[in-house]
């Protein structure tokens, strides 16, 4: 039966995974709308014949290069978090195999002294 913590924190994670996936799927929406924003201006301008001369406002490229400045914040701190957690299972693993190694070991040796008590055992 797991204890109380334990179920705290796989609740905690069963959110944070929820949680991003949730934003994720959001920003797959939102570039899939303006992939189709896109093909819109490549399409009128294809069937056209003639260019534009199209340029964005400056409060337009303003947002695009803020939204692309933390899009990769988010990136990088979803890296860094990966990190943390995967350097923390790898130490959490080492500790436990070393336990494991220990408990054999020291295992054994009870076994080795039961035998040198009475040699019967064996």
């Amino acid at each position: 039966m797991p204890r109380a913590k334990e179920e705290v924190m796989s609740y905690a994670d069963d959110v944070y995974m929820l949680w991003l996936k949730n934003h994720i799927d959001y920003i797959e929406s939102v570039l899939e709308h303006l992939k189709g924003i896109y093909s819109v201006y490549e399409e009128i301008k294809q069937e056209s014949k003639s260019d534009y001369g199209w340029i964005p406002a400056p409060e337009f490229i303003e947002i695009v290069n803020k939204l692309k400045m933390y899009l990769d914040k988010m990136f990088m701190e979803l890296l860094q978090h990966q990190k943390t957690v995967i350097g923390g299972k790898l130490l959490w693993d080492e500790i436990k195999n070393e336990y494991q190694k220990q408990a054999k070991e020291s295992k054994g040796e009870e076994k080795k002294k039961k035998e040198e008590i009475d040699p019967s055992i064996r």
